[in-house]
């Protein structure tokens, strides 16, 4: 279940766009709106989320293993493991559910204010996540 986790957080910093927002993409890129292919792979790239690029999550796992620093890389396991407790992911979030199981564009909303948070633990794991995210996309 942790790593459901891990999985619920990558497909949120990076999840499909939904019609609207593909729409907008589409619209704002100009070599999409004359040539078909490139309309059409834009399209499928809008619809992915982060675990739909095969290797992602173990991406995840090595980026932790290997540049995390130990003592964080038990705090992000340890955070992981209580999100995936309805009780848990209550204290964190507010909702009464395993993290994985709330929506996506509600997850959004939740990890936008830990970014924003008072409490320095929900800033930290914000951008622990976030730093994940970044580094994988970068390599």
């Amino acid at each position: 279940n942790v790593w459901r986790v891990a999985a619920a957080f990558m497909d949120t910093f990076t999840r499909a766009l939904t019609h609207q927002e593909t729409q907008k993409v589409i619209k704002e890129t100009a070599h999409c709106r004359h040539n078909p292919e490139e309309e059409k792979a834009a399209r499928d790239f809008c619809k992915s989320k982060f675990t739909d690029f095969k290797g992602a999550l173990g991406a995840f796992q090595r980026i932790l293993e290997e540049f995390a620093p130990s003592e964080l890389r038990r705090e992000l396991i340890r955070a992981m493991w209580i999100l995936s407790k309805p009780l848990g992911c209550f204290l964190l979030t507010g909702r009464m559910m395993p993290f994985y199981d709330i929506p996506v564009l509600e997850r959004e909303k939740i990890l936008l204010s830990w970014s924003q948070s008072i409490i320095p633990q929900k800033r930290q794991l914000f951008k622990a996540f976030r730093g994940a995210c970044l580094m994988i996309m970068a390599s």
